[in-house]
């Protein structure tokens, strides 16, 4: 069930990218919510997220972004307690942040750091480069490519960049550079991939030991709450990698699996993924 829309004027925009991780995670937390919201996508894989007028809204320049009248958010995690603090006006354990004091709110807000603590990048990125770890990638072979080349472009992009950026910019391009020269070995480093995919094996199996004890539609209740959507976009991105078999082979984890099967079934899911 989703919550009543609490303003039908509701000036909310959002700067993401359609294939973002967190971009999805905020995208099914408005549709969730049932809340008027106008898309603008920012092209990761073109560097658009790199233009000084975008610099402007997040100096870090990374998707997602909610504007909301003045109001500017660029982080997913403040993303979400804002939608939850001024949109979700359910009673307090159907939210998708219940109250923190609550034995619901603990219980949220503990499984909600097991499961955001999976490197969705390490997955993604680490697979396109050793593929043979896949059952086979749902990925379209220009999105495959325009993955593959991010880190190489951005940097050369970002060093274009930086031969004539004034300040503020400057300084936002030396930070993302060093961010990617750091980053760059590790997301093609297979023996990272191959520690991730174990490491997430331990999250979805608890998942899967909270999903046995829970007697409601979702993890912990009949209704979603965040970490029942960070859980979707990340197993939705599972699939898409095609990684399903270091999971799910031989029976393995099957009540996350219907689990998954059933929330693909719901509108506001379908909407995050229906690009």
């Amino acid at each position: 069930m989703a919550a009543s829309r609490v303003s039908e004027s509701a000036e909310l925009t959002l700067y993401y990218t359609p294939s973002s991780f967190y971009s999805q995670k905020i995208v099914m937390a408005l549709e969730y919510l049932n809340l008027k919201y106008e898309k603008k996508h920012i092209n990761i894989f073109a560097g658009e997220q790199l233009e000084p007028w975008y610099l402007d809204i997040n100096p870090k320049g990374e998707v997602p972004v909610l504007k909301d009248g003045e109001v500017l958010l660029a982080d997913s995690a403040d993303i979400l307690q804002y939608l939850n603090d001024t949109y979700d006006t359910r009673r307090s354990d159907e939210k998708l942040l219940p109250n923190p004091v609550t034995p619901l709110g603990r219980q949220v807000s503990t499984l909600n750091q097991v499961v955001c603590s999976v490197k969705v990048f390490i997955l993604t990125f680490g697979i396109l480069f050793h593929p043979k770890h896949a059952s086979r990638i749902a990925l379209s072979p220009e999105e495959i490519e325009s993955r593959k080349g991010f880190l190489s472009k951005t940097v050369q992009t970002l060093e274009a960049k930086m031969a004539t950026a004034v300040s503020p910019y400057k300084e936002c391009y030396n930070y993302k550079l060093t961010k990617f020269a750091t980053g760059a070995a590790m997301l093609s480093d297979e023996d990272a991939l191959l520690n991730e995919i174990d490491i997430t094996k331990e999250t979805m199996q608890k998942c899967e030991d909270q999903l046995a004890q829970s007697k409601g539609k979702w993890l912990l209740t009949d209704f979603a709450s965040v970490v029942d959507i960070t859980l979707m976009v990340i197993l939705k991105r599972i699939h898409n990698l095609g990684i399903e078999h270091h999971f799910f082979s031989d029976g393995r984890m099957a009540k996350l699996k219907a689990y998954y099967e059933r929330g693909l079934q719901e509108s506001f899911v379908q909407q995050t993924f229906a690009y």
